[in-house]
């Protein structure tokens, strides 16, 4: 929430930057007893987040903006920047007092050690009043992705939070009551999960990273070496995590990259084996084997980690972006590169089945894949026309036993 004044107006700009629903509460806007908040700007229709005491709180929608000016009862719409505003553009609701004071409860309990990382899943349990109200768990103030709770007659309810993510993680964990516009304070705890639930891998030929022809020529200067031949890939996946290790033929970082190599571009395709998608590979000049389609992409280099979805791509453009960084990490010495996936953040539902296919090429300082060309160069791959398909070795596999 941003507070601006102009002009002798003040206007709120409120602005969710996640990729899911979150909930704020009690964030005081200090309106005076005569004031009201006029809707000048919503990307969404359901503007009920303020309580009669004008006080922001309630759901914000995924990437939801909106553009609030401060007016007194009894004044009419005035232009902003010059700009004429209609007072109420969304069917004459005002943001303010559209949701009822709060005179109810709810209120949970954990009946684990918060200082201690957490190894199985634990109860958590509370009272909700009036009784009959629904009540869910939120995640990590992912409202998107809410768990369902058990409320008996008495208004008692209680719940299993499972622990089932790859490795360690902080975590945060709410009782939310959506009728009610109420939400317990969050509780952080860790959690430590060791042992996968599927595991396992494929193996590449050493020396095969030549492209679909076997005639692609790497580029020639001086620290160009096997960056992009791929030995193997294996896969831990539990719970919403999936963790991918690459081992390349060679691993350097001579240019001091962020991500711990260089002279290597990943780029990471996901099918959940339905038809939607798009067989095409964007910017790479190339397609899925097997006419198969893809949903989600992941790119990953020395400088950069990003996702992106099918929607919206063509074979000249990747697709929507998703706002989201999978975390990467470098075991130089074993020349393994580990990059970590949380499904809740790329819109993936399950992560058993999934076909995995990954390509290897090099990205130049701009973010752009590098172009090959029949001669050889310093900073070009050689060894076939313009256009042709920029992978120089690749590798698919499926998270499955």
């Amino acid at each position: 929430v941003t507070k601006r004044i102009y002009k002798g107006e003040t206007i709120f700009v409120i602005f969710n930057t996640a990729n899911h629903a979150i909930f704020v509460d009690d964030v005081a806007l200090a309106l005076g007893d005569n004031q009201r908040l006029e809707v000048l700007m919503a990307s969404h229709d359901d503007i009920r987040f303020m309580s009669s005491t004008g006080d922001l709180r309630g759901v914000i929608p995924e990437r939801g903006v909106y553009l609030l000016k401060v007016s007194d009862d009894q004044s009419d719409a005035e232009s902003l920047s010059g700009m004429a505003r209609d007072p109420n553009p969304l069917g004459g609701r005002s943001a303010n007092r559209s949701v009822a004071e709060r005179p109810h409860e709810l209120s949970m309990q954990m009946g684990i050690d918060l200082e201690t990382p957490v190894t199985e899943s634990f109860e958590v349990s509370g009272v909700v009043s009036p009784a009959g109200e629904t009540v869910q768990l939120i995640y990590d103030g992912n409202l998107s992705l809410p768990q369902a709770v058990d409320v008996d007659a008495n208004g008692r309810w209680s719940a299993s939070v499972p622990i089932e993510n790859l490795g360690r993680q902080t975590r945060s964990i709410q009782a939310y009551a959506p009728n009610l516009q109420l939400m317990t304070a969050p509780r952080v705890f860790e959690t430590a999960v060791e042992v996968p639930a599927l595991a396992g891998g494929v193996t590449d030929e050493t020396g095969d990273a030549r492209g679909p022809t076997g005639n692609y020529i790497i580029p020639q200067h001086a620290v160009s070496e096997q960056q992009r031949d791929i030995q193997g890939v294996t896969f831990e996946q539990s719970g919403d995590i999936l963790e991918l290790s690459f081992i390349m033929a060679s691993l350097t970082d001579t240019w001091i990259p962020f991500n711990g190599f260089d002279n290597l571009a990943l780029s990471i395709f996901f099918s959940d084996g339905s038809q939607q998608g798009v067989s095409f590979l964007p910017e790479l000049d190339a397609e899925l084997p097997e006419a198969q389609t893809w949903q989600v992409a992941h790119v990953g280099s020395g400088w950069a980690s990003y996702t992106y979805r099918a929607a919206a791509a063509t074979p000249h453009r990747k697709g929507e972006r998703i706002g989201y960084s999978p975390t990467i990490s470098v075991n130089k010495s074993a020349r393994r590169i580990t990059i970590r996936y949380d499904k809740t953040k790329m819109g993936i539902a399950d992560w058993s089945g999934m076909k995995v296919y990954v390509s290897t090429w090099d990205m130049n300082g701009e973010g752009e894949y590098v172009h090959i060309q029949p001669s050889p160069a310093d900073w070009f791959f050689g060894g076939a026309p313009e256009g042709s398909p920029k992978i120089l070795d690749d590798a698919e596999l499926i998270i499955a036993q």
